[in-house]
């Protein structure tokens, strides 16, 4: 039986492009530990969620946070700015075609470096989805 507030997850992969459940927002810290998770309420999108994060996390963590990583879905113009006055180093790739700008933002050493965090909090997804996380 399906709950009466599961959602349609449009996840855009090609295996699996809807999938029924709960939208699920987890941070993990630069060790792999789960420092933030929480079900997202129907209808909020990831753009909606960064900017007011980081500010929890930073209060949380007395401003330690000195980079962050989100993917694609967090991209929006206002977020990056934003973002940029709270922590250090953004690491917040655009969607879509890029501006010079974009693409010599998205190139620098320390972006790089940092994007490769995301295979991680994909993991801990999927030991969450598995149930043995």
């Amino acid at each position: 039986m399906v709950e009466s507030d599961t959602e349609f997850v449009n996840r855009g992969k090609s295996t699996h492009p809807i999938e029924f459940g709960h939208r699920v927002l987890i941070v993990e810290d630069s060790a792999g530990f789960i420092v933030h998770a929480r079900v997202m309420e129907s209808g909020v999108t990831d753009a909606k969620t960064p900017v007011e994060l980081m500010r929890t996390l930073q209060r949380r963590f007395h401003g330690k946070i000195k980079a962050v990583r989100f993917d694609k879905g967090f991209w929006s113009l206002t977020n990056l700015k934003d973002l940029s006055t709270i922590v250090a180093l953004v690491v917040l790739p655009k969607k879509g075609r890029r501006a010079s700008a974009d693409t010599e933002r998205e190139g620098a050493k320390g972006f790089s470096k940092l994007r490769k965090w995301h295979a991680g909090v994909e993991s801990a997804i999927h030991a969450l989805q598995a149930g043995n996380g």
